[in-house]
């Protein structure tokens, strides 16, 4: 599943490359991103570096940095759904972070999406932002941060990997 918005798995090395991250209209960077507790910094890093190649505004930096951090520790819950090789690297459904420019009327984007492997929400329905979450709840957050920062403008949809085995 790809958010605009787990069992035990084995060890993963959090060795992520580096990529080059750019982005231009029509064109689309996709990084994996790690599965251990450096998934959010990672996320974080990538979009910092293509909002700078861009030259977003550090307000929406910042807004977007958050919300691709939200969107990658979401991540971290769909770990059900990797596959991995005999050495217990990840070769399908690991986490992926895809950054795009599009234009919506007259004006440019930058479209951050993180796709998982899960094939559907949790109770089989997306959160609903307009429903408030319990003070004390453990999670659930994440979303009515994406929405307050977007204005609404977030999404979800089934896709396939860009990179891996899929």
């Amino acid at each position: 599943m790809l958010g605009s918005l787990a069992a035990d798995t084995p060890h993963v090395s959090a060795a992520v490359p580096a990529p080059a991250v750019t982005v231009s209209t029509g064109g689309c960077s996709a990084s994996p991103l790690p599965l251990d507790a450096t998934c959010s910094a990672v996320a974080r890093r990538l979009f910092r570096t293509a909002a700078a190649g861009v030259g977003l505004a550090a307000e929406s930096v910042q807004d977007g940095v958050t919300m691709a951090s939200e969107l990658a520790a979401n991540s971290m819950h769909a770990q059900t759904g990797i596959q991995f090789d005999v050495r217990g690297c990840a070769v399908a459904g690991a986490p992926e972070m895809w950054l795009y420019l599009r234009t919506v009327s007259g004006a440019q984007e930058l479209v951050c999406k993180v796709f998982d492997a899960l094939p559907r929400w949790k109770d089989d329905a997306p959160p609903d932002p307009a429903v408030p979450v319990p003070v004390d709840a453990v999670s659930g957050r994440g979303l009515h941060v994406i929405d307050g920062l977007s204005e609404g403008r977030w999404g979800h949809h089934l896709t396939r990997a860009r990179l891996g085995g899929w």
